[in-house]
């Protein structure tokens, strides 16, 4: 409380308030940065997790298109519905193929996963290719010939592909259940350090309400007692002064009052000791002027 002592009272509040609003600042800093960090793990967690999902589920959809239809094309031995087989693999190829892949292409985010993706890609290119020749041989009129490679040269393909497609939906999971962790994890490192900082800002602004309030009443409470008494009439009570605040100055005033009453009483004191003396003197005078007359 000395310390605080020599501070007059609006610094001295000024500080006790500037330390609560610099914690609380500190306080609030921290939270952003790891909210930051929780909205990255969640940004990821999109970007790369339901977006990849998103679209590796669109490029299978394509894929299982392009394979019934080249299955009901090649099988059925008949011209208009080879032909209308032929209508859904172009679309599937040149919209809902290219759209699959502009959506997850971005959303890559590990070389694991570009690598696999090149084989995918690789996988994807073949199977295509097969399509082609499936459907040339079947509209040249080669229809066992395209019946028996649709059966087991693109059925092995598209399987390999399919294999592909799911080891990639797989890797996705994984990555998405590691950023859900990490966030988990980012949480709970939060609330723990925010706990603390909460039970550390509480016993500071505790210790500082303490400190500050005591620093102000304390002298307070002693400059009463030291009045009381000097109005009771005990004069040779020494006010005690601490600190260069306002109390201290208050204290330094009734303390030079105190002195100055003092002085005033003994010097009225003293004076009416020698009006008594000389009353006295006067009043002997008189007796021996009377016993001579």
């Amino acid at each position: 409380m000395n310390f605080f002592a020599n501070f007059r009272l609006g610094p001295r509040l000024a500080l006790s308030f500037g330390i609560t609003v610099a914690l609380t600042i500190i306080m609030a800093v921290f939270s952003l940065n790891r909210m930051s960090a929780i909205q990255g793990n969640l940004v990821t967690l999109n970007e790369n997790g339901v977006v990849s999902l998103q679209g590796l589920s669109e490029m299978r959809y394509a894929l299982q298109r392009i394979r019934r239809a080249e299955l009901m094309g090649v099988l059925s031995n008949d011209a208009d519905e080879l032909n209308q087989s032929l209508n859904t693999i172009n679309e599937a190829r040149t919209k809902t193929l290219p759209d699959g892949r502009k959506r997850y292409e971005p959303s890559i985010a590990s070389d694991e996963e570009r690598k696999l993706y090149e084989r995918l890609s690789q996988q994807i290119d073949q199977y295509l290719a097969g399509v082609d020749r499936t459907v040339a041989l079947a509209k040249g009129g080669n229809a066992d010939e395209a019946s028996k490679m649709v059966r087991h040269a693109q059925h092995d393909a598209f399987t390999a592909l399919d294999t592909l497609i799911t080891d990639d939906v797989k890797l996705n999971i994984e990555g998405a259940a590691k950023e859900y962790q990490s966030s988990q994890g980012t949480y709970s490192s939060i609330r723990s350090v925010m706990i603390m900082l909460t039970v550390f800002c509480a016993l500071v602004g505790a210790f500082m309400a303490w400190q500050v309030s005591g620093s102000i009443t304390s002298p307070i409470a002693v400059l009463v007692q030291s009045t009381r008494r000097i109005a009771q009439g005990d004069l040779a009570t020494r006010v005690a002064v601490q600190g260069q605040d306002e109390v201290a100055d208050l204290a330094r005033e009734l303390r030079q009052m105190t002195d100055s009453l003092s002085k005033s009483i003994l010097t009225v004191r003293t004076n009416a000791e020698s009006i008594a003396t000389a009353s006295a003197e006067v009043a002997n005078g008189s007796a021996d002027l009377s016993a001579r007359t």
